[in-house]
């Protein structure tokens, strides 16, 4: 797909801080998963035993 040059500019002059599980390449606009994030890198709040036991229905 065709790069915005907008984005492209903020992507190569922000101090984003990527999670560990992913790999940012800032000179062509890419992210890449690298694994499979754990559970306490996913910034979420949320009651994982509670969505659990309402599926567990």
């Amino acid at each position: 797909g065709q790069k915005s040059p907008a984005i492209a500019s903020i992507a190569k002059t922000t101090d984003i801080v990527a999670p560990p599980y992913l790999e940012l390449d800032r000179e062509n606009c890419r992210v890449t998963v690298s694994r499979e994030p754990l559970v306490a890198e996913i910034p979420c709040n949320v009651a994982i035993m509670r969505v659990v036991e309402y599926y567990a229905r």
